[in-house]
């Protein structure tokens, strides 16, 4: 007779539980989402008073909050809404990377030389955008990447001290201490992580016991070991497109019930026309789309804005496709087309910035720390650890190179392994903490896969003093992640911006840009939270921008006016 443990009899009940839940909640999801979805023949040439490209982190927020101001909104995403089991439980985000339909790739020319997949920068494609894939890590940075905004680039309210309120806006923690450091009014959940295996207990005891202290980085900016904060509730996955526009809150009503959504839809051009109003400058009325069920091109009209959300990949590219980039470049596009006008010649594409990353796998020496049979069966026992870098002096770019829109844009964002680097000095420290300290009974300090050609030094020298080892794993391993920056925000006076810091394109009007695009400098941390910061400062702006001109308000001095802040928004 077969006998199970009673433990693991269990764990298949558990995982058996969560798999018919999440079903059921992906039908009801599913429901929502096609109630809420429009069909593309009614849709073409219809007035909107917002149309914005890209359900994304930022494009979730921003739709949503527009709509429950009664405007008529049209949220448009190239990804399709793909509830996979993956993208819901927190502990399958691996799974997600494996899956080439969710996520968009540009090619880095930098690294074309590579073999193993790190030659691109990756971003998501589907509803939810990188937040229904991704690691879910909620870290804002430190005040002085945001104080640095203004200070290096002019674009006033973007200090800390202006942007803390929004933070402080999405933290939803039920379950935290941190009083005003956080609300309880916000769609998305922020968590901190509580289970601990005996590994992760043993890991944070001997860091610990190398002089690193404890902190909580939402509350503060000191370096030390922290518990990581998720957006995940009630153990699922909690991207913006789910907490504010399908509203996996248990709100049935939801947020922003009059928001038009319609997927599978790809951008292609932003409408333009010369207008006589607006100091003479052209302005965005519409865009054109593709649609992917018929590739039928079709047309929509805005009455307010355009707003471009569709990320640091996939925003300049829509622009320069629009006639709206640095006029040498798009004169000279590859196929020998080129958009029929350049509207505005400001640089879309510059200043790529990435944190350079490298993720190593490590084998467990004991099946006892794997403490489910869902975890045991879906992954085999491995440590993942990434080293990151934010390489603050590393600059890059991103351009079409056709104007097909099936063809994806090229990045070149350099970046050497250098001696002296951070990546190097942190892999060092990660073999040193491997191999002397109480982890090696857990862990086979020797990572996974990596390629033949890098050799542990044969002089006998421990791992952590074998610098050719280190360099040779890095430039194997080190890819380019997190991007940001090819739509510089900063002073409209300023010849290498492309938004001003109310996040309007310059030379446009009726046109902005709401993701992590805009941000100018490198923030030191994961560019999730910052995509939600920037959701919800551009939609604040929109709606008070707006208002200004419907009291017959506006003027010139108006832009740079501190942002006024609702709660009940």
């Amino acid at each position: 007779m077969f006998l199970i443990p009673q433990s693991k009899l269990y764990g298949v009940w558990m995982l058996l539980t969560t798999l018919a839940l999440i079903d059921r909640h992906n039908r009801q999801i599913s429901l929502k989402l096609n109630t809420a979805s429009v069909g593309v023949n009614q849709l073409n040439n219809t007035q909107y008073d917002y149309i914005v490209v890209g359900a994304g982190t930022a494009g979730s927020i921003v739709a949503c909050r527009l709509a429950a101001t009664k405007h008529r909104v049209l949220l448009v995403e190239a990804g399709n809404a793909q509830h996979l089991l993956s993208t819901r439980l927190p502990g399958l985000m691996q799974l997600n990377m494996m899956r080439p339909t969710l996520y968009w790739t540009v090619r880095n020319d930098y690294t074309t030389n590579r073999s193993n997949g790190n030659q691109y920068i990756k971003s998501g494609k589907l509803f939810g955008g990188s937040h229904a894939i991704n690691g879910m890590f909620y870290i804002k940075g430190s005040p002085k990447s945001f104080d640095s905004i203004y200070e290096n680039t002019g674009a006033r309210g973007w200090s800390y001290s202006d942007v803390r309120p929004y933070f402080i806006r999405t933290e939803n923690d039920s379950k935290s201490d941190r009083n005003n450091n956080q609300t309880t009014s916000s769609p998305l959940g922020v968590s901190i992580q509580t289970y601990a295996t005996e590994m992760f207990v043993a890991i944070e005891s001997q860091l610990k016991n190398w002089g690193n202290k404890v902190v909580d980085y939402t509350v503060d900016s000191d370096v030390g070991i922290a518990r990581l904060y998720r957006t995940i509730r009630n153990g699922h996955r909690l991207s913006t497109a789910m907490a504010y526009i399908l509203n996996d809150n248990n709100n049935n009503n939801g947020l922003c019930p009059q928001l038009s959504i319609i997927t599978d839809t790809m951008a292609s051009k932003v409408l333009i026309k010369q207008q006589s109003e607006d100091n003479g400058q052209p302005q965005a009325y519409g865009i054109e789309f593709i649609h992917l069920t018929n590739n039928f091109t079709y047309s929509v009209y805005s009455n307010n804005e355009i707003i471009l959300s569709s990320g640091t990949l996939n925003t300049p590219k829509l622009l320069q496709l629009s006639g709206i980039g640095e006029a040498s470049k798009l004169s000279t596009v590859v196929d020998g087309v080129k958009p029929t006008k350049i509207w505005s010649d400001i640089p879309v594409g510059h200043n790529l910035l990435c944190h350079v990353s490298a993720s190593f796998e490590f084998r467990l020496k004991t099946q006892s720390l794997i403490d489910t049979i869902s975890v045991a069966d879906l992954y085999r026992a491995l440590l993942y650890i990434t080293l990151s870098d934010i390489m603050e002096e590393t600059k890059g770019n991103i351009t079409i190179v056709s104007t097909d829109i099936w063809e994806p844009p090229v990045a070149y964002y350099p970046y050497i392994i250098r001696d002296n680097s951070p990546l190097m000095w942190a892999t060092a420290y990660m073999f040193r903490f491997l191999e002397t300290t109480s982890i090696d009974n857990y862990i086979d300090p020797i990572p996974l896969e990596m390629d033949d050609n890098c050799q542990q030094c044969s002089d006998g020298r421990p791992l952590a003093d074998c610098s050719e080892y280190h360099k040779c794993l890095l430039t194997v391993s080190a890819y380019a992640g997190h991007p940001i920056g090819t739509s510089r925000m900063g002073s409209i006076n300023r010849s290498d911006t492309v938004v001003d810091n109310r996040l309007k394109v310059k030379g446009v009007s009726r046109l902005r840009v709401v993701d992590a695009s805009v941000f100018p400098n490198v923030i030191d941390a994961n560019t999730m939270a910052t995509a939600i910061l920037v959701g919800e400062m551009g939609a604040q702006m929109i709606i008070n921008d707006n208002n200004n001109i419907n009291n017959n308000t506006t003027n010139n001095e108006q832009h740079n006016q501190s942002l006024y802040y609702h709660d009940d928004l």
